[in-house]
């Protein structure tokens, strides 16, 4: 039987050696955790900005697409189709209408809206809807238009009207049409709406200066608009902010905005100007 020969020189790690072996791989955990969560920020920073970018382009084409058409009205009478008036609201200051604030009461026609005393803005549009400036539905052979919520449209008077009202409500953009009692919403993460009009002087089709909507009220300047600059501020859906952190509002000379203590949402502001297309120039 041979006997093994003991193992010389060899030895196991100390418990110096166990804790430094031990220190630097925490040291490298760490560091691993901290780009991890890095890269988990700037990837949810990203998407937040996305998200921000999809609702305020959505929000802004419903707008865009209303505000396009305001004042649409087929011409009538005279003789070899020239028009001496219109299907739709001969009164040139009922196209669009609005308040800085929400509107008192949105049962009300176009031409009575009165404001509130609280909210964000507000904005009322009509025009005379067809298969050509709206969404329809075919009922029973006929393509009929839809208002901003889908609802098919009821003929009155020879012609669809089609009235909406936007406003600010539960933090998203809400529209209230012909076809419901109540608004709804259009779209989410909407937190607030800035709007100025645009006004022509008399006689004119170019807006000469920007005006709040009292501005224009107490001028008696409906009639005059001629266009609508919308300023929308949008938030993320999800916290992805370490901290509430300051953003510039619709006021591009004003101070950034600081969210209430604890908000963590991203917010971006986003300012775009529609033009009245259908504006009836006689009457300006």
């Amino acid at each position: 039987m041979t006997t093994p020969f003991p193992c010389r020189g060899l030895r196991g790690f100390t418990l110096v050696e166990l804790m430094v072996a031990m220190a630097i791989g925490l040291v490298v955990l760490a560091a691993m955790y901290s780009a991890y969560l890095a890269s988990s920020r700037t990837t949810g920073v990203g998407r937040a900005l996305s998200q921000i970018t999809e609702d305020a382009s959505a929000a802004m084409g419903v707008l865009r697409s209303q505000v396009n058409a305001a004042a649409y009205s087929a011409p009538i009478g005279g003789p070899a189709g020239v028009g001496t008036g219109f299907t739709y609201n001969a009164s040139t200051s009922d196209w669009v209408r609005g308040c800085d604030a929400d509107f008192a009461d949105m049962a009300q026609p176009i031409g009575t809206l009165s404001c509130g005393t609280s909210g964000s803005h507000a904005l009322a549009v009509a025009y005379e809807a067809n298969e050509f400036n709206s969404i329809t539905k075919l009922v029973a052979g006929v393509k009929v238009p839809m208002d901003c919520l889908g609802n098919t449209l009821t003929l009155t008077g020879g012609y669809y009207l089609s009235y909406s009202r936007f406003y600010i409500h539960d933090h998203a953009l809400y529209c209230l049409g012909p076809g419901n009692p109540s608004g709804q919403a259009l779209v989410e993460n909407v937190a607030d709406m800035q709007i100025t009009y645009g006004v022509a002087p008399a006689g004119g089709h170019v807006a000469a200066s920007y005006k709040t909507a009292s501005e224009v009220e107490a001028a008696g300047a409906w009639s005059r608009v001629v266009s609508v600059r919308v300023c929308l501020v949008v938030s993320s859906v999800d916290p992805v902010l370490d901290a509430a952190t300051p953003y510039q509002g619709c006021d591009p000379f004003a101070d950034p905005t600081t969210p209430a203590a604890g908000d963590r949402h991203m917010y971006r502001s986003f300012t775009s100007t529609f033009v009245i297309q259908n504006r009836r120039g006689t009457a300006l």
